[in-house]
């Protein structure tokens, strides 16, 4: 319940007559609604503020968010899911290695356990859930960042081919690449000026 709606319950008592007392009943139901999930866009124009690297892995993988309609991989007979576009073992990868996303989503550590049979549901939950898919990317970003000395191209590369793929390759390789090409036009770097 948010702190604006306890107030104001607070400051209405139920013995000051049925006007008090209706609106009361309509604030404790508006307060007991679930957080609206927020959309897609607004996710992506969040990052486009906030972390311009994955806002450009968002704009290759699905235009932003705006086709999610993924191919399956061949290989793996899976399909990508939301606006970065993870493989289902890939967040079964990110639930076993940062406790703090396997606390807060459980129902992914269940799914993930089994995600050569679940992969449909994973792909389901992120293509439903813009603001977990983000968690779940902006985990693996950090990670696979700070194995590739925060080098912004070789990690936006590691979306593609995997991290040790990206630690692979060569800097000619990396230069002439058709996924650096597009993380090239897309990423804006941020202008933003920090204060200390």
């Amino acid at each position: 319940m948010s702190d604006d709606v306890v107030s104001l319950l607070k400051g209405l008592r139920s013995d000051q007559g049925d006007f008090n007392e209706n609106l009361r009943s309509k604030l404790l139901t508006l307060a007991e609604q679930p957080p609206k999930k927020k959309t897609d866009m607004e996710v992506y124009n969040e990052l486009s503020q906030n972390d311009p690297e994955l806002a450009a892995i968002a704009m290759i993988e699905s235009s932003g968010g705006k086709n999610k309609n993924h191919q399956m991989d061949p290989n793996s007979g899976m399909t990508a899911g939301g606006m970065f576009g993870m493989m289902p073992y890939t967040a079964h990868d990110v639930v076993r290695l940062d406790p703090n996303i396997a606390a807060k989503y459980p129902e992914m550590v269940d799914l993930t356990k089994d995600y050569k049979n679940t992969h449909p549901k994973i792909t389901q939950f992120f293509n439903d859930n813009p603001e977990a898919a983000a968690e779940f990317a902006k985990s693996l970003h950090s990670r696979n960042k700070s194995k590739l000395n925060n080098d912004p191209e070789k990690t936006a590369l590691s979306w593609f081919r995997g991290l040790s793929g990206a630690m692979r390759t060569s800097p000619e390789e990396l230069n002439k690449h058709d996924y650096i090409q597009k993380f090239r036009k897309y990423y804006k770097p941020s202008a933003k000026i920090t204060k200390n």
